[in-house]
């Protein structure tokens, strides 16, 4: 997966994370009304103490992923920009970005959409719980991210790459936490 090219950082962990969320949430709720299943909160800033980039990642799991597109017009009048199954298959990802007068955007929300059950939404899921349940686990993958950004302050493609195969670890991890096991063929959480 490509990533696009933008403005980053690691900052510790930010208490008003949380309200952000929340709000958002609501939002995200008003759009999607009787489409939505849940919504929660997860990524690095779901987190109690763990540092991470800034932008919030939201995750909506709807009744049917089919008609998400037709929400478009709806989010982009709150602020979201709708860039189809670009995370995985079957689902969708919005993101609102922050333009700064300079011309740089700064990511504020990554709002990732999902029918009920998705393996990524439940790796999400299991990632967020297991390093809340495991501190250390947690401090570990803050510091392996600060150093991570030290290497690539300018690169956010290298810094996702390297994260990503982190993630991949961590997420098998807490697979084995929440006593599922992944398929050999498609990397499916059973």
């Amino acid at each position: 997966m490509g990533y696009e090219k933008r403005k980053y950082s690691v900052v510790p962990y930010r208490d008003e994370w949380r309200a952000i969320y929340e709000r958002e949430a609501a939002l995200i709720g008003d759009t999607l009304r009787d489409e939505l299943i849940f919504i929660e909160h997860v990524g690095g800033t779901a987190v109690p103490g763990l540092g991470g980039a800034a932008a919030i990642d939201v995750l909506a799991t709807v009744q049917n992923i089919g008609k998400i597109d037709s929400f478009n017009t709806a989010f982009k009048m709150i602020g979201y920009e709708a860039l189809g199954a670009r995370i995985a298959e079957n689902a969708r990802f919005f993101k609102k970005d922050l333009l700064r007068e300079t011309g740089e955007e700064e990511r504020l929300i990554n709002l990732h959409v999902f029918p009920d059950e998705h393996p990524t939404m439940m790796d999400m899921l299991d990632v967020r719980d297991y390093l809340i349940a495991h501190p250390d686990e947690a401090r570990k993958y803050h510091e392996f991210k600060e150093k991570l950004f030290g290497k690539h302050p300018r690169d956010y493609g290298a810094y996702r790459e390297g994260k990503d195969a982190y993630l991949a670890k961590l997420s098998g991890r807490a697979r084995k936490w929440k006593g599922r096991r992944v398929s050999s063929e498609e990397g499916a959480v059973e």
